[in-house]
C-alpha cells in the first residue's frame, strides 16, 4: 500500500512539474514576442493585408472570425452568426485554422463564407492568437470592435448585426 502512496504521489509530482515548466515556457515565448499582441480597437489593419469581403462597389464593414474546427466555443459561435441576417452573414469571412477538407465540412454545415488557413498565415497577419475570435473592421480599414464571443452574449449578438447590418459602401468611401 505503501509503495502504491509514494508511486501515487511521484506521479503527480511530475505531472505537476510538468505543468510548471509548460506554463514557464509559455510565458517565455509569449514574453520574447512569438506570440504577438494582438490587434488592438482603433487600429489600422496595414495595406499589406488584402481584405477579400470588399465589394466591386468599395469597401465596407467586415467581421474576420478565427475558428478551429476542433473548438466547441467555435462551433457555438459559428452557429450563432449563422442565425444572423443575411446581411450579417454575407458581410462575415471565417477564417479556419484547418485542412482544406475541414474547412468544406463547416462550410457545408453552416451558410458562411468559410477560408481555410492550415499555416496560420492571415491568423499571424491579424496578430491573432485566439479561437473563437471576431475582428470588426470598418471601411477605413480600422478595427472598431473585437468582441469576447467565447460566452456569446445578446449584447455581442446585438453589437455584431448594428455594425454588421449597415455593412454596404459608405457615401465616405464611394464618394473618392
Amino acid at each position: 500500500m505503501e509503495r502504491t502512496d509514494r508511486r501515487h504521489r511521484s506521479v503527480a509530482g511530475a505531472a505537476a512539474l510538468f505543468i510548471a515548466l509548460a506554463s514557464i515556457a509559455a510565458g517565455l515565448i509569449y514574453i520574447n514576442g512569438l506570440v504577438p499582441d494582438p490587434m488592438l480597437p482603433g487600429e489600422r489593419v496595414p495595406d499589406s493585408i488584402r481584405i477579400s469581403g470588399w465589394t466591386k462597389d468599395g469597401p465596407r464593414r467586415i467581421g474576420i472570425l478565427f475558428v478551429s474546427p476542433v473548438c466547441p466555443h467555435c462551433m457555438q459561435a459559428l452557429q450563432h452568426i449563422s442565425m444572423m441576417p443575411a446581411s450579417v452573414r454575407s458581410a462575415v469571412s471565417v477564417i479556419v485554422s484547418g485542412s482544406a477538407e475541414q474547412t468544406a465540412s463547416l462550410r457545408a454545415r453552416f451558410p458562411l463564407r468559410c477560408v481555410a488557413d492550415p499555416e496560420g498565415t492571415a491568423a499571424r497577419s491579424f496578430r491573432n492568437s485566439m479561437v473563437p475570435s471576431l475582428l470588426l473592421i470598418d471601411e477605413r480599414r480600422i478595427l472598431r470592435h473585437r468582441p469576447n464571443i467565447r460566452l456569446f452574449r445578446s449584447e455581442d449578438s446585438l453589437l455584431i448585426v448594428s455594425f454588421l447590418a449597415s455593412s454596404g459602401p459608405s457615401a465616405a468611401a464611394t464618394a473618392h
